[in-house]
């Protein structure tokens, strides 16, 4: 931490001021390569000013319509978190009471927390899942038999585990859960809270969710040779959607913290802030392609320096969240 406290025994050791000033030169030496690539890469697309929309005379599909209430129930999970980001930024001020009212016996601090840490995740992966179902008849260029059935079908799944997931949160933490039945309730970890049934539904929705992706994009994927072109970046950033969340069944409560430590970051960094972020940034270049804004050469290659990037930083700095397993110093000043 900064400032450190010499009270306490911390004090600046060689490595921190070592590793402090080779990221600061790394940095700017790193912008300047960037910035050489950039616009000596060829990075811009070709000239596309003038050129009619595609999209001008879009009519959405069946399918297409459905995933509104995705982003209807997103919206509305992200009110509830809210609210009760508001109640627990109001705990540190009035320790014993909202606003006079004493809550902390049907909705204590620690449970307040937990949902809210719960809610910002599902309706973050509702906006990733409605958008992946509306891009993918897109891309296709026509609308899969059953898809329109399918998209309800997983919406239902998806709520039945948000709701569920919750309830055996609150019934864990108030202490009305039996012991038979903790793998309905809460594990306990960090943005992990839900337990271990729900999140192999989870896993088990997310590759549903990819599977009716690959059959929209179907038609044009099976057309375009090259394995790294857009469409194939498109499904690719999809499945790892469904796969990188795998890493969650590898622990339960019952797990020894550093092994589950290990793994619950898996999910968080690579998962969350991993393949959601590329899976965003492929649908963006999706979309600015479909409107005839850029073309696709230029589009892949950007989106590929970009994935490179991503991954290439983030698998590293997973690393920062494992300072407790002594590593040397240049591990957690790579991280």
């Amino acid at each position: 931490n900064w400032p450190y406290d010499e009270d306490a025994g911390n004090t600046v050791s060689p490595n921190a001021v070592l590793f402090s000033a080779l990221s600061v030169g790394l940095l700017i030496l790193g912008i300047g390569g960037l910035s050489i690539l950039y616009f000596r890469g060829n990075f811009y697309p070709v000239e596309t000013q003038g050129k009619k929309n595609p999209l001008d005379h879009f009519t959405a599909t069946l399918s297409q319509k459905k995933t509104l209430k995705y982003f209807a129930l997103a919206g509305i999970l992200f009110l509830v978190q809210s609210l009760l980001g508001g109640y627990m930024a109001h705990s540190y001020v009035e320790t014993n009471a909202f606003y006079g009212l004493d809550l902390s016996i049907i909705l204590p601090f620690n449970l307040a927390r937990g949902l809210h840490l719960q809610l910002v995740i599902f309706w973050i992966a509702l906006c990733f899942l409605g958008m992946g179902l509306f891009v993918a008849p897109l891309i296709g260029g026509k609308e899969p038999r059953f898809q329109g059935i399918l998209v309800d079908v997983v919406f239902v799944v998806v709520v039945f585990i948000a709701v569920g997931s919750m309830i055996g949160e609150v019934a864990t933490v108030l202490g009305r859960l039996p012991e038979s039945l903790s793998f309905l309730g809460s594990d306990g970890w960090e943005y992990l809270e839900l337990g271990y049934f729900w999140r192999v539904l989870l896993f088990a929705g997310l590759l549903t969710w990819a599977t009716l992706v690959f059959r929209g994009i179907w038609p044009r994927l099976a057309r375009e040779k090259d394995k790294f072109g857009l469409v194939h970046l498109f499904g690719y950033s999809a499945l790892g959607m469904g796969l990188v969340y795998g890493a969650s069944l590898l622990f339960d409560a019952t797990t020894h913290v550093t092994i589950a430590e290990y793994w619950r970051w898996w999910v968080i960094h690579l998962w969350v802030e991993g393949t959601f972020e590329v899976f965003a940034i492929v649908v963006m270049g999706v979309l600015f392609v479909a409107m005839g804004l850029l073309e696709i050469q230029s589009t892949v290659r950007a989106l590929m320096f970009q994935i490179t990037i991503l991954f290439g930083s983030g698998i590293i700095g997973t690393g920062h969240h494992w300072y407790f397993t002594g590593s040397p110093s240049f591990i957690i000043a790579l991280a």
